[in-house]
């Protein structure tokens, strides 16, 4: 078995979606979510195929590059209030500092939310500890945030 490198962290970290075209985007860290979630618009589901775009018009880091996902699954979440939803999880691939994976992430509407993307617990284990001192420890790496 291979022993993975953990490397520190912030509490918000510059990451990148290489596959979506967005880059040098601010995520939050949240050891209190579960899973890690993305800010999407127009989410359809159609014979089996789900399209969806990142972000949307509100939103500096909108392509209106379509994304279509052959896999994915549909979950029920239960949200910072409480509430259970049914949300679509997709994997994309994220590159934070010197690493590149691939990681799921429920589609949500986070237009009223500071940051556009929230990474959880199952992004971040066994890959990352969370200083909760520091912001942006790897921005240098991203080149800027």
């Amino acid at each position: 078995m291979v022993k993975r490198e953990i490397h520190n962290i912030g509490t918000v970290e510059c990451i990148n979606l290489p596959d979506a075209g967005v880059f040098k985007i601010s995520a939050k860290i949240d050891t209190g979510a579960t899973f890690s979630v993305i800010w999407a618009s127009n989410i359809r589901e159609e014979d089996g195929i789900l399209y969806f775009t990142l972000f949307n018009k509100q939103s500096s880091f909108y392509t209106g590059q379509e994304i279509v996902a052959k896999k994915y699954e549909v979950a029920r979440i239960r949200n910072s209030f409480g509430h259970i939803q049914q949300r679509y999880r997709v994997a994309l691939k994220i590159t934070m500092g010197s690493q590149t994976f691939r990681a799921k992430f429920s589609l949500a509407n986070r237009s009223r939310n500071k940051y556009a993307i929230l990474l959880g617990r199952k992004l971040l284990h066994g890959r990352f500890v969370v200083d909760v001192a520091k912001k942006n420890i790897h921005k240098l790496q991203v080149k800027a945030c």
